[in-house]
């Protein structure tokens, strides 16, 4: 089945190279850049979403299928948190509508081809030399804002970051090099005396044996024959390195909207604050990154293949925000209780259809006209009820038209001797 009039599948070389070697460093040369890319990627990844029509939600159609399955060697979730850290990296990403699957395209190998009246296409390039071209209708286009121009990548969250993960970085570096010398700062033995080198092999081994090593500070040392030693290099508490590092971690939270307390800052954390700290990033961050996703993804790739339908993101289905939902109603209808606002704002507010809105009563359809097999039963429940009244049994005769005959015998049955109580659920 094709949903895409594209051409098949494998007539590109999807190969990624080596091609964006840096941006493979710059995601892993900061734990807490990584960790922030990691949270906010899964975070959108496991977000709930549905196709709908008419706002009615369609259980079985093509874009289901294809989004679900995402090629031959990914799914819907790897593929959506490699989008959201490749436009994080890189301020771009792309996907390829190739028949009835869609690729990840590595954003390194991809240049935009734009001017000033539209994108052109987009070229793959790997070691050098062009190896793909593709029209605007054959890639799904996701971009950072660019202040400089509009259809071009924007700047990346890793490039606003970067001077923090930079000192992050050499912090790990210098901590890392501090204690493979084992915690000690580097020292300047010297003597006015001359000292033949295997003395000096000596002295430094004794040294090393006597100090060197982080259980053995602070021990008291003692030198004869005018053995002084001088420290070259600070230690990591003179040079404030707990609290450079501690900032740049800081930044690098804020420029990823992350709260810090979700990367790793446990020193006050509780259930309690990491799940508000976890709501507010998923109502700030994810949910308005998500309907940027939804109207890329309905833009580029659900019109094209039906436009009856759309793709839309479920947040409210998410247990942590049903709760935080059960608190702002309940904040809302105080309000329309108070007559501080009206229950259709109270609703907006919720992002509830005015479709599910209660019937005013005032407003309700006519019933609909009554079957003639209701009529029929009717008019013989009156027969016998009337025959009650006037001292008679129920078992009056009644001549039957349009009620079934199955039904005709269990209510005949059941009129000898029946009370007037007892003719409503006779022939109900």
């Amino acid at each position: 089945m094709r949903v895409v009039d594209i051409p098949s599948l494998g007539a590109y070389d999807l190969t990624t190279g080596e091609t964006g070697y840096a941006s493979v460093k710059a995601y892993v040369k900061s734990p807490w850049a990584f960790a922030c890319m990691q949270i906010r990627s899964s975070e959108l990844a496991n977000l709930p979403w549905r196709i709908t029509r008419d706002g009615v939600v369609v259980e079985s159609h093509p874009l289901i299928d294809v989004l679900t399955q995402f090629g031959q060697e990914s799914n819907y979730v790897e593929a959506m948190q490699s989008t959201e850290i490749d436009l994080l990296l890189t301020g771009k990403a792309f996907w390829l509508k190739d028949v009835d699957l869609i690729q990840r395209l590595n954003p390194n190998t991809i240049k935009v081809k734009s001017t000033p009246s539209g994108i052109d296409g987009f070229v793959q390039t790997i070691d050098g030399k062009v190896v793909n071209t593709f029209s605007r209708d054959e890639v799904v286009y996701f971009r950072e804002f660019n202040p400089a121009k509009d259809l071009d990548p924007g700047v990346p969250v890793v490039e606003v970051v970067k001077g923090a993960i930079a000192i992050e970085y050499e912090a790990g570096l210098y901590a890392e090099a501090f204690f493979k010398n084992d915690a000690t700062p580097s020292l300047l033995l010297s003597t006015d005396q001359s000292v033949q080198p295997a003395e000096m092999d000596r002295i430094k081994g004794w040294w090393d044996k006597a100090f060197k090593g982080s259980r053995k500070q602070h021990k008291v040392a003692f030198a004869d024959k005018g053995l002084k030693a001088q420290v070259l290099s600070s230690t990591m508490k003179d040079i404030a390195l707990t609290t450079v590092r501690d900032q740049a971690r800081n930044d690098i939270c804020a420029g990823f909207r992350v709260p810090k307390i979700l990367v790793g800052a446990m020193e006050e954390a509780t259930y309690a604050n990491a799940q508000e700290a976890r709501r507010f990033m998923l109502e700030d961050v994810i949910i308005p990154r998500s309907k940027y996703f939804a109207d890329v993804i309905n833009a580029e790739l659900v019109r094209k293949v039906d436009p009856a339908v759309t793709f839309e993101f479920v947040p409210q289905d998410l247990q942590i925000l049903q709760e935080g939902a059960n608190e702002k109603w309940k904040r809302l209808s105080d309000a329309v209780v108070q007559g501080a606002i009206s229950l259709p704002f109270a609703r907006a507010q919720m992002g509830w259809p005015e479709a599910a809105a209660p019937i005013n009563p005032a407003e309700k359809p006519a019933a609909p006209p009554p079957t003639a097999e209701e009529v029929e039963v009717r008019a013989w429940r009156r027969k016998a009820a009337r025959a009650l009244q006037a001292g008679k049994g129920a078992d009056v005769p009644f001549e039957c038209s349009w009620i079934p005959s199955g039904r005709q015998a269990t209510i005949r049955a059941a009129l000898p001797g029946a009370e007037v109580g007892d003719l409503e659920e006779i022939f109900s």
